[in-house]
């Protein structure tokens, strides 16, 4: 802390010397932001991003990055002009903030990025590890090459992240995936983000035909593939969220819900024999919005074993970088811990005969 109007107050001579006294403006503080109680944010209210360095990382700084977040700037911290006392705290402070609040960079990045005009930093992508939405982005970014941060939020610990008062300020809705563009720009919902990163980054390979009749049908498929999604959900429902003892309350509605998925696949069975990929013969964002749903369930316990085509489709794509790359992190060849198609299988096991057979050529 320093003393109004003494020597301790002032800027070091090296400092000082560099200060435009037309352009640039010194800003006294009393606490650990620099917003509380001064007029840096009527300062500022023409500014979208900031670039903030100084000591110490995990008190001032921190503090100021986080009111910056709040305040909706797109804020840069210069890892390479910070003070610290404890190195560990130092870290703890720049994971936080690199986590929610700032993008890192140094000085010579800033230097760089003033020269040659390019991007000072990436898309983020928040993202729910192994859900279909963030599983249909990640495979569109991967295809075009596009270079993103990622970053993870998790849904098993209390309280969620994903309803975090950081990323609610992000996404209101508290959903993933949310893609923070390299402008500032916020898009939410997987298909919406599909297409945005079609739109708005068009010197990336395209991921939509040429021919009227082929843009179509990947328009269709890619509306089509949350199909799947939704009849799917209710055994999700009866598996995860319904007490055990009351699991066979639902014995017709698992039925039901088989048979819908039974039918719809005979669909996407059809389609793949038509072409080599799900909606034409070019890899594009309907493959994308649909893979990650079939994968889905066959890592929940779903054989596809009768359906020949979209099995030989499946392992094709299974094969490419994109899909590989964008791979939900853990997920091995031997499916889930939780075998849904199973555990409803051994639900409706004290049906009628006729019903039990009926599931059993279904999941079979």
């Amino acid at each position: 802390m320093c003393i109004p109007g003494q020597d301790g107050e002032k800027l070091a001579p090296e400092v000082d010397s560099l200060l435009n006294k037309e352009q640039d403006q010194v800003i006294c503080k009393k606490y650990y932001s620099a917003f509380t109680d001064t007029i840096l944010a009527n300062i500022l209210r023409e500014v979208k991003e900031i670039h903030i360095c100084g000591l110490m990382t995990n008190v001032c700084v921190q503090a100021t990055a986080t009111d910056a977040f709040f305040y909706g700037y797109k804020v840069f911290i210069w890892t390479d002009c910070l003070g610290y006392r404890s190195r560990k705290r130092h870290q703890e402070a720049l994971d936080k903030m690199q986590r929610w609040y700032a993008t890192m960079t140094t000085a010579s990045k800033c230097l760089e990025q003033s020269q040659t005009a390019t991007p000072l930093c990436k898309p983020v992508l928040y993202f729910v590890n192994g859900s279909i939405p963030s599983w249909r982005v990640m495979m569109v970014l991967h295809e075009k090459g596009i270079d993103f941060e990622a970053k993870r939020l998790k849904v098993m610990s209390t309280p969620k992240e994903t309803k975090s008062i950081e990323f609610l300020t992000i996404n209101p809705r508290g959903l993933t995936p949310t893609l923070v563009d390299s402008d500032g720009a916020i898009i939410t919902e997987s298909l919406a983000i599909l297409h945005y990163l079609e739109q708005y980054y068009p010197h990336t390979l395209s991921l939509l035909p040429i021919t009227k009749a082929d843009h179509i049908k990947v328009l269709q498929r890619v509306q089509e593939s949350q199909n799947l999604v939704d009849i799917y959900e209710p055994l999700e429902e009866i598996v995860f969220k319904t007490p055990e003892h009351e699991q066979s309350a639902h014995k017709s509605s698992i039925v039901k819900t088989l048979t819908s998925i039974d039918h719809e696949l005979i669909f996407w069975e059809t389609y793949a024999t038509k072409s080599m990929f799900i909606a034409c013969d070019q890899f594009t964002l309907a493959d994308c919005a649909f893979y990650p749903v079939v994968t889905y369930l066959i890592h929940r316990g779903l054989s596809i074993d009768k359906f020949s085509a979209l099995k030989d489709y499946v392992e094709r794509i299974r094969a490419k970088s994109s899909a590989i790359k964008a791979h939900p992190r853990g997920w091995g060849p031997k499916g889930g811990k939780v075998n849904v198609f199973e555990t409803v299988r051994t639900i409706v096991e004290g049906c009628n005969e006729k019903t039990v057979d009926l599931v059993e050529k279904v999941i079979s």
